[in-house]
């Protein structure tokens, strides 16, 4: 049971990923630049549209926020 309920190693998810990078980055990245790097990364998509993918993952994820520009980072806590 406490197997289901972690992640393997090494598959992450692009929500994990795209977390990931945010931490990392030093500043706000736009939705294209987070997918080349989930993809860098290693991260597995056939999607042919894995951008507008991408994108709507952050739209939906609360810990995400955009700022003027269209670019996005983690947001702040409280």
């Amino acid at each position: 049971m406490i197997k289901s309920r972690l992640q393997v190693r090494g598959k992450q998810t692009a929500l994990s990923h795209a977390r990931m990078i945010c931490l990392r980055s030093e500043k706000p990245l736009a939705a294209d630049e987070i997918a080349r790097r989930i993809l860098v990364n290693g991260y597995s998509s056939r999607s042919k549209t894995f951008t507008d993918y991408v994108r709507r993952l952050l739209r939906q994820d609360g810990r995400f926020v955009t700022n003027a520009e269209g670019q996005w980072m983690l947001r702040a806590a409280a």
